[in-house]
């Protein structure tokens, strides 16, 4: 045996040894049981033996102390004809060739797939070990193995130095690789089933299912069947008119054929069937083609399954959304350019993909250089993060439902599922995913029990991103609320959620936001009310009152009428039940449906509040409330958020934060701006009682809300405040 340096722990020196010990008789083993001549066991065995090469050169005296030299020499000499003969191999199929720079290099032909390959190093997971950092003497760290239940960075080392070694350079044409695209879909299914498919909880929740899909062998709609396996496009529609399915062409579009018109390979059209045909988005017919060739049978596309101009039919599917997306087989993402960019790298239907360099066929560094793999990974997510698609609004509930995606760039085809990301020209290595959730979507926080910071998270990532039209704000919102509803007790209100209505209407922004104004007329719900967050475009935030002592206490009962019904119904405050760390049954939320007013403090029979002459043809969400109304002064003008407001004593006693700039610093700072402000809710924040109050600015006969501030219960009672009749839009 090889001396070796007095340890500091003897015990944890002669566990070391035993555990490389163990590994070693471990390799020695397996090695022994590969005496067939297959190739397959060849090439694993010439792993393996790499493997001990490896071990014995990372693992320094403490390998050389386990295993005596004579052994080490054994095992090498077992397995070293296996390694040189696939070594032979290569060099007999080696050839020279001149690279774009003119450099003369050798490159072989590997005739063992990736298939194959990938087979291979998973087997060689058997070896399940991991490495740990330890101090010998005081004098360096060295890196040592031990036994463990997770896959070893060991395997990723093996796969990294085994194509690095045996694998030549290999080249990413300019065609998409179907074969390789259909493995990441069969080894998810195969490897993942327990993260990456729908659990039964999920099925209870996301249980809607569409109505039509499209038949990508038949090029036609056919009725949808529940459980039928589909895979969904998630792309951005751009401002360029398309075709969609109408109430008058829904019945053509389900003839055999009825979609295969379109661009040929030179670009050219054909002669539609269908009216407007021709119109068809390249992106959505060169994905139909994309499943075809995929073999897949069925693709969900917004623009065709959904009858555009049924408006019943069109709410019902914006609606579920969440549920169209979970149970998608895959969804498809195209991350660059609008509907009518259509795709690149479909042989004979596209062109290629844009990833050639100087005439030759691009090699990714993660392929020349397996060890740049994770920088690769990176990249990739970093691309995606600033792509066109993920900037948009609609495609925000899209990409978090979706379990699965297959991303679509002009330059790369990339998988994105729970457990990994795998890219083109690499094999899917496996690593054990600690990460499980009961309702399995990739990006959706869902809880059993309804929490207003989970309604928060999502409302804060969505409200950054753009929408071509501002009036859909809620409906590309919709699926996602749709899916909180089944835990939210009484549902939401233009966005705002009736559990916890008090607290989601004092929402404020962080810097300034744009109102977000119509492009076009529409029918239905019409302008998005100011009281809620989706009438402004920007980053939006919530007060937290994790802290305070008693949450938030409402100060007003609200009302709210659809203008186009002319019917109120009473919001019910259940903000008392979340202080008090309990939810109402279904028998105390019915009662706080009712029609019972708490305003003043005694309850009293709620009348039907004012509607104005008109007002429900123009504004089709009001909100009525009789709070206290009382006027404050602002003194910076020019302030972005946090400005100061002042009382009737000159003192600071309070702070609003309003929707839009107050004014310009051109303008003098001292010029006083009254604000008109209501109360509807008080805090116990940092043992000060504060009132939250709205800044409301009249309009006609009904008023809009301009900002959100708190200020001193005190303070608001020295004003004087007045009771009103608030009807805000």
């Amino acid at each position: 045996m090889v001396t070796q340096p007095a340890p500091v722990d003897k015990s944890l020196t002669i566990h070391r040894e035993a555990t490389v010990r163990r590994l070693a008789d471990y390799l020695v083993r397996l090695l022994t049981d590969l005496s067939t001549p297959r190739p397959s066991e060849r090439a694993y065995a010439g792993l393996l033996a790499e493997t001990v090469q490896r071990v014995a050169g990372r693992a320094c005296w403490i390998i050389r102390s386990a295993i005596h030299p004579s052994e080490q020499e054994r095992i090498l000499a077992r397995t070293n004809p296996w390694l040189h003969e696939i070594r032979d191999r290569l060099e007999s199929c080696a050839h020279t060739e001149t690279g774009p720079d003119g450099a003369a290099r050798t490159v072989a032909e590997w005739t063992l797939d990736d298939q194959q390959l990938t087979r291979l190093t998973l087997e060689a997971d058997r070896i399940q070990a991991e490495t740990v950092t330890i101090d010998d003497n005081d004098r360096s760290a060295r890196r040592v193995l031990i036994p463990a239940k997770a896959p070893p960075i060991l395997f990723e080392d093996k796969l990294e130095d085994l194509r690095d070694r045996l694998m030549p350079e290999r080249c990413l044409g300019p065609w998409i690789q179907f074969p390789r695209v259909r493995q990441w879909l069969d080894h998810c299914d195969a490897q993942h089933a327990a993260h990456c498919q729908l659990s039964a909880a999920s099925r209870a929740i996301f249980a809607h299912h569409p109505e039509w899909l499209v038949d990508v062998a038949r090029r036609c709609l056919v009725p949808a069947r529940p459980g039928q396996r589909y895979l969904a496009l998630s792309y951005v529609w751009g401002p360029r008119a398309s075709f969609q399915t109408l109430r008058g062409n829904v019945e053509a579009l389900q003839r055999d054929g009825a979609l295969a018109p379109g661009r040929d390979a030179h670009g050219g059209d054909k002669t539609p069937r269908i009216a407007g045909l021709d119109t068809l988005a390249y992106t959505i017919a060169d994905v139909i083609e994309f499943v075809a060739r995929l073999g897949e049978a069925y693709l969900w596309v917004d623009a065709l399954c959904i009858v555009q101009d049924d408006e019943a039919h069109k709410q019902e599917h914006l609606a579920h959304m969440g549920s169209i997306y979970a149970n998608a087989y895959a969804t498809i993402v195209v991350a660059h350019g609008a509907s009518h960019h259509g795709l690149c790298g479909i042989e004979d239907v596209t062109p290629p993909m844009r990833r050639a360099r100087s005439g030759a066929p691009y090699t990714p560094s993660y392929v020349r250089r397996p060890g740049t793999l994770a920088a690769a990974v990176q990249r990739h997510m970093a691309t995606v993060q600033q792509s066109t698609w993920n900037q948009r609004a609609w495609t925000f509930q899209e990409q978090i439902f979706s379990r699965r995606l297959l991303i679509l760039a002009d330059d790369e085809v990339a998988w994105e599922c729970h457990c990994n990301v795998w890219l083109e020209g690499v094999a899917a290595v496996e690593a054990q995913c600690a990460r499980n959730t009961a309702v399995v979507a990739a990006g959706f926080s869902f809880h059993m029990n309804p929490t207003f910071k989970n309604y928060a998270d999502h409302v804060q990532q969505y409200n950054r991103r753009q929408l071509s039209y501002p009036e859909d704000s809620m409906d590309a919102f919709a699926g996602i609320l749709t899916v909180l509803q089944t835990t939210f007790l009484g549902g939401f209100v233009c966005c705002l959620p009736v559990m916890f209505f008090d607290t989601a209407l004092l929402w404020y922004n962080e810097g300034m936001v744009d109102a977000r104004v119509p492009r076009r007329r529409r029918g239905g719900d019409g302008v998005v009310p100011t009281w809620t967050w989706a009438a402004y475009g920007g980053t939006i935030a919530f007060p937290d009152f994790s802290t305070a002592k008693e949450g938030v206490r409402p100060l007003v009962r609200w009302k709210y009428c659809r203008g186009d019904v002319s019917r109120w119904w009473p919001v019910p405050s259940l903000e008392k039940q979340q202080s008090e760390k309990r939810f109402p049954t279904a028998a105390e939320l019915q009662a706080l449906l009712g029609t019972m007013s708490l305003e003043d403090g005694n309850p009293v029979a709620a009348g039907e509040p004012p509607f104005p002459e008109g007002t429900g043809i123009t504004y089709h969400h009001l909100l009525h409330a009789r709070p206290e109304r009382a006027v404050f002064n602002v003194l910076d003008y020019y302030g972005d958020e946090g400005v100061p407001l002042v009382g009737a004593s000159g003192e600071c006693v309070g702070v609003l934060t309003p929707c839009k700039k107050l004014g310009s610093r051109e303008v003098d700072t001292k010029t006083v701006i009254p604000c008109e402000l209501v109360a509807v809710s008080e805090s116990f924040i940092n043992g000060a009682e504060t009132y939250n109050v709205l800044w409301i600015e009249k309009k006609d006969e009904v008023y809009v809300r301009k900002g959100v501030g708190r200020i001193l219960k005190s303070d608001w009672v020295s004003q004087k405040p007045e009771r009103m009749d608030l009807l805000l839009v």
